[in-house]
């Protein structure tokens, strides 16, 4: 029995180291598991930390400056962007693709914010100018509202009725203050510096027609002249600008015709004229010039090129004068008179001194002075019946000639238009001299007078009524030597060139 006991006890012991052992390895196991989970948590809560620390927020704008439909508009698009970004903060730093999104976001606002600014500032601009004493610059719409108002009145009302997007209504009813300030049409230059040279006292006689008139063409001398003039004037100077600002607006939107086709002057260059540093043989060919060899041509850019730009000016110019002077060829002048000799000519020194003496009778007919002496104009006493072209009247310099749309003018007032003919028949009443010595023919036409220079009528129509060594004869004498010295008058199509 005792060994029994004792062989039972022992097992008993053993047993319980077993289970012991067993209960210590389930606790380690439970502490193991626990720390695990300790650290995974830790560590979870560490990257939403990183995560957060790493949260994009969305920027901040400005409605300063804005006028308040407009604000109102920019308010939205901001608020559209704002939640976006909220939405997707955690993500973005993760994602190209909302990353690029919000870039694109932020850039049409930005693009926006400085529109929206643009143009409340031309509001308030326009709205001081209508307030001032030069509103009577602003276009008006149909309903006689300036312009400006109607336009953004539309605008808010296209808007708002989702007929158009914003975008689409400023491009349908502008309101930027260059647009709804009235612009005079502009008037290059250089076409005063032609129309000089174009004067009948500056032409010079180069013949006679067949019809037994002088022919009068513009001097080479005074085209070269003008060409040069012209060129210079296009040409930038040392500070960066043009001397006259009008002749900067020619260098930049000048239009010439290649090819048919009319371009701006600045591409025509390079496509007829450029010769490339790299390849000096080669002229022009050059139809899509990149922006970089434009921006030579423009003083405000880094590379600007003084020595291309003068290149430029020259081309520009020479290719002006070639199409301005295309139809201003030959004219016809005066009846060819042969200069008489001393032996021929019955007007004496003394004739000639006295009818260009100061006149007594000076009569302003049609803005000239007229001298109206007795022995310094003459009569015509019956009716001549003389055609008289517009052409005529613009020879008598500084007379009131106007046109059919300006009002006050002889044109307007006389109606030179009403007929399908070029000329009018006016009759001729006196011959005489203006207070500078030019010999004009004094006419009259519906109730007005006006002038015609003596040597564009045909003196055959009215020498007959005066006597020789009559007052009316020496004008008419004088006019003779006057015109064989210089020309003028009408242009003859078809008979010159």
């Amino acid at each position: 029995m005792a060994g029994e006991g004792l062989f039972f006890t022992g097992v008993v012991l053993k047993n319980n180291r077993d289970l012991l052992a067993e209960e210590a390895a389930r606790e380690q196991l439970k502490l193991q598991k626990e720390q695990l989970e300790l650290q995974k948590e830790n560590a979870a809560a560490r990257r939403r930390k990183e995560r957060l620390d790493g949260k994009v927020n969305p920027k901040n704008y400005s409605l300063d400056n804005m006028d308040p439909f407009l604000a109102e508009q920019f308010q939205s698009q901001v608020g559209d962007y704002t939640k976006f970004v909220k939405d997707n903060s955690l993500d973005i730093q993760d994602s190209n693709e909302l990353a690029t999104e919000q870039s694109r976001l932020e850039g049409d606002l930005d693009i926006s914010s400085n529109m929206y600014k643009s143009i409340s500032g031309d509001l308030t601009s326009l709205n001081s100018l209508a307030a001032g004493n030069n509103s009577n610059n602003l276009k008006l719409a149909e309903d006689g509202t300036y312009l400006y108002q109607y336009n953004y009145n539309k605008i808010q009302e296209e808007v708002k009725s989702d007929n158009m997007t914003l975008n689409e209504a400023l491009q349908s009813y502008p309101v930027d203050a260059e647009s709804m300030v009235k612009q005079s049409p502009f008037t290059p230059p250089y076409l005063a510096l032609i129309e000089e040279i174009d004067l009948d006292k500056n032409r010079e006689i180069t013949g006679e027609n067949k019809g037994g008139y002088n022919v009068t063409r513009i001097t080479k001398d005074n085209k070269q002249k003008t060409e040069k003039q012209v060129a210079s004037s296009l040409k930038i100077n040392s500070f960066g600008g043009w001397d006259d600002n009008a002749y900067q607006r020619v260098y930049n939107t000048e239009q010439l015709e290649v090819g048919g086709n009319r371009i701006n002057a600045k591409d025509a260059f390079f496509q007829e004229a450029y010769v490339s540093p790299e390849n000096p043989n080669v002229i022009g060919g050059v139809t899509s010039p990149s922006e970089t060899l434009m921006s030579q041509l423009d003083p405000t850019k880094e590379n600007f090129n003084k020595e291309l730009s003068d290149q430029y000016a020259d081309y520009l110019s020479k290719k002006i004068m070639e199409r301005e002077l295309a139809n201003r060829g030959g004219k016809q002048g005066s009846k060819f008179v042969k200069e008489p000799t001393s032996e021929e000519s019955s007007l004496s020194k003394d004739s000639i001194s006295l009818l260009e003496s100061p006149s007594e009778q000076l009569k302003n007919i049609n803005n000239i002075s007229v001298k109206l002496d007795d022995n310094k104009s003459a009569v015509v006493r019956d009716v001549t019946k003389v055609s008289v072209f517009l052409e005529d009247l613009q020879g008598v310099e500084g007379q009131n000639v106007g046109d059919k749309e300006t009002t006050g003018t002889f044109l307007y007032n006389k109606n030179w238009y009403d007929s399908d003919s070029d000329s009018i028949e006016a009759n001729l009443q006196r011959i005489a001299l203006t207070e500078d010595n030019k010999p004009v023919a004094v006419m009259e036409y519906k109730g007005s007078s006006f002038l015609v220079p003596l040597g564009r009528l045909d003196s055959s129509l009215f020498k007959n009524k005066f006597e020789k060594g009559s007052t009316g004869a020496k004008i008419i004498e004088y006019s003779n030597l006057e015109s064989s010295q210089q020309g003028g008058g009408a242009k003859v199509p078809g008979e010159l060139d």
